[in-house]
């Protein structure tokens, strides 16, 4: 269980991130979103808040870009935040999760959580309601 009610429904990870985020095009790390998100059987659509955690602080416009990178041009309307930490990217994954919102109570609602690591390592996290786990038709 992870914080607020949610599990963990969607992994996914990828290597080879250029960091910081923005330095580059971030198309590495948002098919780990896009990936962890087909894991669990939901759309882009369906993400409500997403967070990311990384070494190196995010600017907003840089982060504004990624969740549009991420999620399509459902990324504009997604509440997003950054987390400033350190850690290996499963560690970092688990510090955005503590500061993912709560999921509403939609049963196919998710957030979905990224850990950015120094050496390019990216997992994301799409995390969901238990009883609304079940996969998409």
């Amino acid at each position: 269980m992870s914080a607020r009610g949610t599990v963990v429904i969607g992994r996914a990870v990828t290597h080879g991130q250029a960091l910081p985020l923005g330095i580059d095009d971030p198309v590495i790390a948002a098919r780990a979103v896009r990936r962890a998100l087909a894991d669990a059987g939901r759309r882009a659509v369906d993400v409500t808040a997403l967070v990311v955690a990384s070494p190196d602080p995010i600017p907003g416009d840089v982060l504004a870009a990624f969740a549009r990178r991420a999620l399509g041009p459902w990324g504009a309307d997604v509440p997003s935040a950054v987390v400033t930490a350190v850690g290996d990217a499963d560690e970092l994954a688990a510090v955005a999760a503590a500061e993912l919102p709560a999921v509403t109570s939609d049963p196919v609602a998710v957030g979905i959580v990224v850990g950015l690591a120094a050496d390019g390592t990216t997992v994301a996290l799409c995390l969901g309601r238990a009883a609304g786990s079940s996969k998409r038709a």
